[in-house]
């Protein structure tokens, strides 16, 4: 649902669009895609679903949309996305692209780009986001429908019994480091494997932690709660290890980049637990933090207080210390000593 956090509320019972990116509690969406058949309008496009036909797991997501008959799953690598859509035998096979808008921005208000590349493939970008998609069924032909807020491109595919499978990669760089990705992470696998591997994945960080006694319910909910911990900071730079920077440069520093981090009620307990769990990836948002603070200038701080500092040192007392300590400090003293009507953001 537009517009409600981060974009699925387990009360809904209308499914617009699914997109590919999130920010917990504040929006993002980059990229909605639908799939559909019959005939829509830019204002009447939604599905309902009930969550009897729906499942979710660790890399994994299913659900059926009752207005067009059609079973949608996804998956997913770190840079990639994989939809796959079986439509009912003798449906036309549709797809819609809302570029027009994201769940963090109002509708209309989104800059983007559409292109179709040859007859299975597409690429684009909306805000700050770049994406190549290739499908395995062929795009017949492309056209769109308006309101005077929103535009859907809608893609056309063949007929066949087949479903339609869409590989996605996306970049924060541009369209050929998108399709870079894509070709690293996802091009030559099936969609069962993907799973697989995402599975596999999670199976290896969840399991880090074991745990004894409780009901299978407490297991449950403890594995569940540890699994969303775990989602966020985002990983941000390319398989090349390329990004962009706060003022827009592409860089390469040799370390994976993380989105900045709001450390406001979480630096005390999930960053602490993503350094016991991770901290190789936990030393890389750190350095992706002071290579941030190298453009403003300040260690990211988050409404008020400046709970990097406190965070950077405990994990540094902790023994995760591969990072540049004298620039952090030298931020962290600015967070301290410079007030905001020089330009610091945040804390106090």
């Amino acid at each position: 649902m537009w517009g409600s956090g981060s974009g699925y509320q387990y009360e809904d019972t209308t499914i617009h669009a699914f997109f590919h990116s999130s920010k917990g509690q504040w929006g993002l969406g980059h990229v909605p895609i639908m799939p559909f058949t019959g005939e829509i309008t830019a204002d009447n496009y939604a599905s309902r679903y009930s969550h009897e036909n729906e499942s979710a797991e660790v890399g994994y997501y299913q659900v059926f949309l009752e207005r067009y008959g059609i079973n949608a799953e996804m998956t997913s690598t770190m840079r990639c996305a994989y939809h796959k859509y079986t439509y009912r035998t003798g449906d036309e096979k549709k797809l819609l692209l809302n570029l027009s808008r994201m769940n963090s921005v109002r509708a209309g208000g989104a800059r983007w780009t559409f292109n179709r590349v040859d007859e299975n493939t597409f690429s684009g970008s909306q805000n700050d986001i770049y994406f190549y998609a290739v499908s395995n069924n062929k795009i017949n032909s492309i056209d769109s429908v308006k309101n005077d807020r929103e535009t859907l491109t809608i893609l056309h595919f063949a007929d066949g019994n087949s479903p339609v499978e869409l590989k996605i990669g996306f970049s924060f760089v541009s369209i050929d480091k998108a399709k870079k990705n894509l070709e690293a992470e996802m091009m030559n696998k099936s969609f069962a494997q993907v799973v697989n591997e995402a599975e596999e994945t999670w199976e290896n960080l969840l399991s880090k932690i074991q745990v004894t006694g409780g009901t299978e319910k407490h297991k449950r909910t403890f594995y569940s709660c540890l699994y969303r911990a775990l989602q966020y900071p985002a990983l941000r730079s390319d398989v090349d290890g390329e990004y962009t920077d706060p003022r827009g440069n592409v860089v390469n520093k040799g370390f994976d980049y993380y989105t900045s981090n709001n450390y406001w009620d979480t630096w005390s307990c999930k960053m602490v637990l993503l350094g016991m769990v991770e901290p190789e990836l936990t030393n890389n948002v750190i350095r992706s933090d002071i290579e941030r603070a190298k453009s403003t200038g300040y260690l990211s701080s988050g409404f008020h207080g400046d709970f990097s500092t406190a965070f950077l040192t405990g994990m540094y007392l902790r023994g995760i210390r591969d990072f540049d300590v004298e620039s952090a400090y030298r931020f962290a003293l600015n967070n301290a000593t410079v007030s905001a009507e020089k330009g610091k953001r945040g804390g106090r």
